[in-house]
């Protein structure tokens, strides 16, 4: 019995020492979200608007500076160098997080196609998300907009210029 338990303990350090066994989280695990323009985020029940107890906001302070905000205690923080795959529990976990508003303006903008932030929700969960892109404010092809976006809200913003980086559109992962 020792002597298997001892094989079996061997192998798994050989393993993890020559990176033969490297976990993986599948992109089907993940969830995309449109977080729609001066909306708030829900992240644990992934609802917009004043549903649950929200953690972000996508605030849009004016035609070309836009923010993604904490709220309600949620912390964050923005990560560079690593591959969102590789991203887990742990090392979310093990991050100095803080409240800096994140920006998505047109100039000078950290959420960036491919930004990655960890962040602890208002509710204590951790997670992470990654930004695939934004939507402009005249597009209503999505679920969110869908959802959300009333005929009077459509109307209004048709007659108004079109804004490119309206809504953000992330995908993410929560580790409950």
């Amino acid at each position: 019995m020792k002597k298997a338990l001892l094989v079996i303990v061997s192998i798994l350090f050989v393993f993890s020492i020559t990176g033969l066994c490297v976990a993986q989280v599948s992109s089907s695990s993940y969830t995309t979200t449109v977080i729609l323009g001066t909306f708030t985020w829900d992240v644990e029940s992934n609802t917009l608007g004043d549903n649950g107890v929200p953690d972000f906001w996508w605030n849009q302070a004016t035609d070309t500076e836009r923010y993604l905000t904490v709220m309600n205690g949620a912390k964050w923080k923005l990560i560079s160098n690593r591959n969102f795959d590789q991203i887990d529990y742990a090392f979310i976990q093990a991050q100095a997080m803080d409240q800096t508003p994140l920006s998505g303006a047109d100039s000078n903008a950290v959420l960036n196609p491919g930004a990655i932030v960890v962040f602890r929700t208002a509710e204590g969960n951790f997670g992470k998300m990654q930004v695939e892109g934004y939507r402009a404010m005249q597009d209503f092809s999505f679920t969110e907009a869908e959802t959300y976006l009333d005929s009077e809200w459509r109307d209004m913003v048709l007659n108004r210029p079109n804004q490119e980086k309206y809504h953000l559109q992330v995908k993410w992962q929560l580790f409950r």
